[in-house]
């Protein structure tokens, strides 16, 4: 199934994008191409390191190494620009370790072939996503955006009132020579 999704292109399905082989030259992995970074992860400067998978299945996890690492030294990484760079740190701080090396693990599978596509294909995924920039706010929606505020902060003045207008009424009722 995996292999099926990941060979017809459905992995980060968009059309104007170009297809890179990623990984495993059987597996092909669409990449989304931005004016900013190429979308190319090159393999060349990512350190790969294998291992035991955690979990179930027997004698098959404790034999062979299905767990896949990928390490990049994000400051040093000049296939990303320096805009890129700074928003994946501040989007995966949490994979980024004191060394400032950025830890990728990818065990979702049974083969290494298949953790190694999937983690190359989520680092991509990762990069496209910190790659996007954020688009500009015209004047016409500015506006928009002022006259709804005010518009929300008049209804909400107008419920405080009405509101404080039937707590008024209810003391008026209530007389303290009554007592």
């Amino acid at each position: 199934m995996l292999r099926h999704l990941l060979c017809r292109g459905q992995v980060a399905g968009a059309p104007a994008m170009r297809d890179r082989l990623v990984g495993c030259p059987s597996l092909r992995v669409r990449l989304v191409v931005h004016r900013w970074w190429s979308g190319l992860v090159p393999q060349e400067h990512v350190q790969i390191s294998t291992s035991r998978s955690s979990g179930a299945g027997g004698q098959h996890v404790n034999k062979v190494s299905t767990k896949v690492t990928l390490r990049f030294e994000v400051a040093s990484a000049g296939w990303l620009d320096e805009y890129t760079r700074s928003r994946l740190v501040m989007l995966q701080r949490g994979r980024i370790n004191k060394e400032g090396e950025f830890v990728l693990e990818c065990q979702e599978t049974r083969s290494q072939v298949r953790n190694r596509a999937l983690a190359f294909s989520h680092l991509t995924r990762m990069c496209n996503e910190a790659a996007q920039r954020p688009k500009e706010t015209t004047p016409e929606k500015k506006a928009r955006v002022v006259k709804l505020q005010a518009k929300g902060n008049r209804e909400r003045l107008i419920k405080k009132k009405m509101r404080s207008d039937i707590k008024k009424d209810r003391r008026k009722n209530t007389s303290r020579n009554d007592w």
